[in-house]
């Protein structure tokens, strides 16, 4: 992957996180898809560091705890930001594999 690709790649994932703690803080506190937003949003945060050469993923964040919860409840309704995560999943794995 280009400098450049790197570059756009952590700049989706820390604006993909921006957007789910955003979205998260819409929403109860105590609820299942506050918890699984913030997770996911520090998950991208942590993939967009190792990116950048700022640290390895911790195993607790390298599983995406959004995709597999995107079917169920408000999340259902937000399919054009899982689906972008989603993307930003499969570009950081692929960017990974070259590493």
């Amino acid at each position: 992957m280009s400098k450049n690709g790197i570059r756009e790649l952590v700049q989706t994932g820390r604006e993909l996180a921006a957007a789910l703690d955003d979205l998260a803080a819409t929403m109860h506190t105590k609820s299942d898809e506050h918890t699984i937003l913030l997770w996911e949003a520090d998950i991208l945060r942590a993939k967009a560091d190792d990116i950048q050469g700022k640290g390895g993923v911790s195993p607790n964040l390298r599983t995406s705890v959004l995709l597999p919860n995107s079917r169920s409840g408000v999340l259902r309704t937000h399919s054009e930001l899982v689906d972008k995560v989603r993307a930003f999943h499969a570009a950081y794995d692929e960017q990974a594999q070259v590493k």
